[in-house]
């Protein structure tokens, strides 16, 4: 179960890639970024039905072979998308070096394949094969290949997704979860060789080693795949989340506002999305805010600022100021939120 949940939460992650790639601009981050997400979904896929997958192509453990291949195709594909965050030009000398280290150990792995005395019978997986050294090869092939390029990606991973690198938060979130799920992995391909090489270098069985790995592959998948949808959720929570910090700020001065001056408040019809009603309220508030501010008058100097105003509000006393002068005219549209902000929080600890 846990691994149909992993394959799962794989596909969806390799539709949103696929999905943003095609809707955007051409881009060698964005298209080597999704490769690499859709080779782990199909290579999942393929290994949860490598049985059916042989049978139909009457080729015994060609779907072990096949996993193997499209791993090996997504992991040069994710070195190309590193070399493209490290550079903003990529080096295109570097880039064919990754893809062609990729197809060099993905020949390697056919041609050993090929070589090795496993096409008389299936195989519940290729490390319960007999022992033969070109079988050893692949695997010392495949495995080293997946090891190596898991500690490249967690090391990346883990130097950009510190706190100190100038990145967005749902950035650093989506490398952290990433470089958690290659480092997990590691030990996982390290326990898969152990099981394929053991017994043609001891003569003993290794399968205690790949049933372990069999235990333990699919949460590192799974992190991998909420890393990769974190660029899609995340953004998504973090703008509820500050939406309703706002609301929980300018309430009360609102509600105070509102009170007074119950003219400027206007019902509306809240939209079917949490987002979309959050912001529909904000920008109903912040304009009943300002029309009230319009009506108060208060004991504050002209431009004196949101300070002074909201001192000058919590007291209800009534003055010579129209309250709307006490703040700044000329600031933005950012700036006149946090300006709002400002009062509402003044309001608030002056009260």
């Amino acid at each position: 179960m846990i691994v149909q949940a992993a394959a799962v939460l794989l596909w969806v992650a390799a539709s949103y890639r696929m999905w943003v790639t095609v809707r955007s601009p051409h881009a060698l981050w964005r298209i080597s970024f999704t490769v690499s997400t859709v080779s782990v979904a199909v290579a999942m896929t393929l290994q949860l039905s490598r049985a059916q997958l042989d049978a139909t192509m009457h080729i015994p453990n060609i779907a072990g072979l096949l996993v193997h291949l499209v791993f090996a195709v997504g992991l040069a594909w994710v070195h190309v998308y590193l070399e493209t965050l490290r550079h903003e030009h990529p080096d295109p000398g570097r880039v064919r070096r990754y893809l062609v280290v990729g197809a060099a150990v993905a020949a390697m792995m056919m041609a050993t394949w090929v070589l090795s005395p496993i096409h008389a019978g299936e195989y519940a997986s290729l490390a319960e094969a007999p022992g033969h050294p070109a079988l050893v090869v692949y695997h010392l092939a495949f495995y080293g290949y997946m090891i190596i390029s898991l500690g490249d990606i967690a090391r990346f991973c883990a130097r950009e997704a510190r706190p100190h690198r100038p990145a967005a938060l749902t950035r650093r979130l989506s490398l952290a979860l990433i470089g958690v799920a290659c480092a997990a992995a590691m030990p996982v391909m390290v326990l898969y060789a152990l099981s394929a090489v053991l017994p043609a270098a001891t003569g003993h069985s290794g399968q205690v080693y790949g049933r372990l790995g069999d235990a333990l592959v699919p949460w590192p998948l799974m992190v991998l795949s909420l890393g990769i949808l974190a660029l899609w959720t995340m953004p998504w929570f973090v703008d509820v989340a500050s939406a309703e910090r706002r609301w929980r700020t300018l309430r009360p001065l609102w509600a105070h506002l509102v009170a007074r001056h119950p003219e400027v408040h206007l019902s509306l019809p809240s939209p079917a999305r949490p987002l979309g009603r959050q912001q529909l309220r904000e920008r109903r508030v912040i304009i009943e805010i300002n029309d009230a501010l319009r009506h108060e008058t208060v004991q504050a100097r002209p431009g004196s600022g949101p300070n002074a105003l909201g001192a000058a509000l919590a007291r209800q006393t009534p003055g010579s100021t129209q309250a709307r002068d006490v703040l700044d005219s000329t600031v933005d549209e950012t700036g006149a939120l946090e300006q709002l902000l400002r009062l509402a929080q003044a309001y608030s600890a002056a009260r």
